[in-house]
């Protein structure tokens, strides 16, 4: 049976090709075995970097609202100081306001002379020097005479003094501060403490 150049050619062809499907085939094989391994180490290698940034980017972000928290709590006792600091300044403004408004009124002078009565009894001294208040001095060396007995009493005016007296033992070195300003002065640790109590609780 004669073939014709046609089928010749047609079976050539389906030799080719086979051929070069073959090779084409042995070549894939090739570069699966040869970079096959290569490519999932890598996809492996990205997976991991890609977990590893993922990871780093939360801790940076978790330690970043760390830091923000942290400032914000420093913010926070920073202000309220700031706030304890103005109020206490203003009450203490305003208790010596109202020390200046008191020494005006009729219970000033009844209080001084029990603050004076509270000490007489603890003074030993014969020499006692008292200052006062321009304004309180009179009535001061009125009072102080009828009620101090075998005492030389001197006087001293200071009219930075708001009101009340300071009264001192010269002989045994003992001084009492009873102005309303030193009486206000001493309890600036008890007004502090009731404005911390009374912000703490907001």
């Amino acid at each position: 049976m004669l073939i014709t150049i046609e089928e010749k050619l047609e079976l050539f062809e389906e030799i080719v090709f086979d051929r070069v499907k073959k090779e084409n085939e042995a070549k894939r094989k090739e570069f699966e075995q040869k970079y096959g391994k290569l490519v999932s180490e890598k996809k492996a290698e990205f997976t991991r970097q890609a977990e590893k940034l993922l990871k780093d980017t939360k801790k940076e972000i978790e330690q970043e609202k760390t830091r923000l928290a942290s400032k914000a709590k420093i913010e926070k006792k920073r202000i309220i100081r700031q706030m304890e600091k103005k109020i206490f300044d203003e009450c203490m403004e305003e208790l010596l306001a109202y020390g200046k408004r008191f020494r005006e009124t009729p219970d000033y002078e009844k209080t001084w002379q029990q603050d004076l009565a509270k000490v007489l009894s603890v003074l030993e001294g014969d020499e006692i020097e008292v200052f006062c208040n321009e304004k309180d001095i009179n009535a001061m060396k009125a009072y102080f005479d009828q009620v101090v007995e075998h005492k030389q009493i001197q006087f001293t005016t200071n009219n930075a003094m708001i009101g009340g007296f300071i009264i001192a033992d010269r002989e045994h070195g003992v001084q009492y501060d009873l102005t309303i300003e030193g009486k206000i002065m001493s309890s600036q640790e008890k007004i502090g403490t009731m404005l911390v109590q009374s912000l703490t609780k907001r």
